[in-house]
């Protein structure tokens, strides 16, 4: 059982969630355990379509359990989409080709639709959402594009964290079958601003989870 991390929010304050899932056989069930609010709950038929629409995946007589970490912290919003597809994509084809490794230094964040496209609607990353990651060990941060942005992806201080924005949920499992070495080959545009030019947004994008 691999872990899969992604963002949530505690106290105003951003915090990095772990999501495991587990898959076993028998009569068809979706459940998503920690604390998850009603718009994470909604995640369930976003993920199962997306992942039938690009790998076909067969979920009948499936029992999906997911878990979100720390249990005991409420999750609100979209953006946990693209961490659980991942983890239940993993769970649901053990046997795939992806680079754990890859994986276990990475964070995904994304709203999906149900053909499993990635957005992070009208919200961006913050610097302080990036310095979390950071200093937890997070090399890079798979993630939506802001409808604000332009499309490119873009290096933060090459020697901390590279964020890539991505298009699709294709995409990021693409991208996970490389190396660290062929991904960074792969990202068609890397810069290093500093983490104050991250987002244009200032203050506004700092809480984009809407936890109470």
């Amino acid at each position: 059982m691999h872990k899969i991390f992604c963002l949530g929010e505690h106290n105003t304050e951003p915090i990095i969630i772990s999501v495991e899932s587990q898959v076993r056989r028998g009569l068809f069930m979706f459940e998503i355990l920690g604390k998850a609010g009603k718009s994470v709950q909604e995640s369930k038929g976003r993920v199962l379509s997306a992942l039938k629409q690009i790998q076909k995946i067969p979920t009948l007589n499936k029992k999906i359990t997911v878990l979100l970490s720390p249990a005991d912290i409420q999750k609100e919003g979209t953006l946990f989409d693209l961490a659980i597809a991942i983890s239940c994509n993993l769970s649901l084809i053990p046997n795939m080709s992806i680079n754990l490794d890859l994986v276990s230094k990475s964070l995904f964040l994304g709203e999906l639709d149900l053909l499993g496209n990635i957005s992070l609607g009208h919200r961006t990353l913050s610097k302080n959402q990036v310095r979390v990651a950071v200093n937890q060990g997070v090399k890079y941060i798979f993630t939506g594009q802001d409808v604000h942005e332009k499309n490119t992806q873009t290096e933060i201080d090459s020697s901390d964290c590279t964020i890539v924005y991505v298009k699709s949920l294709t995409e990021v499992l693409s991208y996970l079958e490389m190396s660290e070495e062929e991904l960074l080959k792969n990202v068609k545009l890397r810069v290093s601003p500093s983490l104050n030019d991250l987002t244009k947004h200032g203050s506004e994008t700092q809480h984009y989870f809407n936890i109470d």
